[in-house]
């Protein structure tokens, strides 16, 4: 009896995880706004990072990075092409890594310059995030076919029936996606794909409409906490990025000064930097040159207006150039004609 009964739960079992990859496979490119934000900036900074020929500096991050830095003023400052390819921070650290791991050439710099959160919770996150959810399953078959059937199958369990319903509709009928497309853009025009320039930039953070936002946004953060799963996961990048020729270098995100300052995140910034040196990575800077007050901030803890973007790009500029690490790549440079 507990044979059959063992054997009716396996078999059960095998029918939901059938059932949820069919509906993963069956929704795979349905147009909607759910992650229409994310999925339409990774496509432009990767088109925008495939175009050039030779090495490059990659900016990698989350929203921080989006708003926080001027790859166009990167390049004019260093003499060498820049691509912004911030994100989002809930797709996770892995995902960041991994969509920006396929445009890293020879003789690039990869400036990782993670949101604090991503060296602990965030790197944890691979299946449960909601924006990573609908980027794997709407936007990129290639991440989500690569992964275990497993983890396929909790990917497509994390979400609800509505909103099943609501994908297989917007599949079925495109143009009922471009509505809620459409929607979304009136109400979120801050996060429009269509304000990211050739250089991978954010070109709507200015200091005219961060006057309208009130800086009770930007709440100080929680602790902070280097985790074990986000050290695994950043040697193993940084070691696969070293095979292909390529340069990592770790800058410190750009910050609302109140939270960097919290006492309890003190010990952190020590841990971060003693973490950096065990991975062999350089170090940009210090943490508190990343600080802004609330007069350089556009909507969040992370995101900078474009004066407080144009000081930390020349910031970073600095860095790169003292740090020698650009002599290498741009040896590697294919001659100019």
């Amino acid at each position: 009896m507990i044979r059959y009964f063992s054997i009716g739960i396996l078999v059960g079992a095998g029918i939901v995880v059938a059932a949820l990859l069919l509906a993963a496979n069956l929704v795979g490119g349905a147009l909607d706004s759910q992650g229409y934000w994310p999925a339409g900036v990774i496509e432009k900074k990767t088109a925008s990072a495939n175009r050039i020929i030779g090495p490059k500096i990659l900016l990698v991050g989350g929203s921080n990075v989006h708003f926080g830095y001027s790859a166009e003023h990167l390049q004019a400052a260093v003499g060498m092409p820049a691509v912004n390819m911030g994100s989002q921070v809930a797709l996770g650290l892995r995902y960041l890594l991994h969509y920006s791991r396929r445009v890293i050439k020879p003789g690039d710099i990869v400036v990782l310059a993670l949101e604090y959160q991503q060296y602990g919770d965030y790197s944890r996150k691979s299946f449960s995030a909601a924006p990573l959810v609908l980027q794997s399953l709407l936007h990129d078959r290639e991440y989500f076919d690569s992964l275990s059937l497993l983890s396929r199958a909790r990917i497509a369990a994390s979400l609800s029936l509505s909103q099943w319903s609501r994908l297989i509709r917007c599949k079925l009928n495109p143009a009922i996606g471009q509505a809620h497309i459409k929607d979304y853009l009136r109400l979120k025009t801050f996060y429009d794909p269509s304000t990211t320039n050739e250089f991978g930039d954010e070109t709507q953070n200015t200091n005219q409409i961060a006057r309208s936002i009130p800086e009770t946004l930007f709440r100080p953060s929680r602790r902070w906490a280097v985790h074990p799963e986000a050290v695994r996961v950043l040697r193993k990048f940084s070691s696969e990025i070293r095979a292909k020729g390529a340069s990592v270098v770790i800058a410190f995100p750009n910050l609302y000064a109140p939270a960097g300052r919290l006492p309890e995140n003190k010990a952190f910034f020590a841990d971060l930097v003693r973490t950096a040196a065990l991975l062999g990575l350089p170090v940009l800077g210090t943490p508190e040159e990343a600080f802004f007050d609330g007069g350089e901030m556009f909507d969040s803890t992370y995101h900078l207006t474009d004066s407080g973007r144009r000081r930390a790009t020349e910031r970073l500029a600095r860095d790169l150039m003292n740090s020698g690490v650009l002599n290498g790549a741009r040896s590697l440079a294919p001659p100019t004609k």
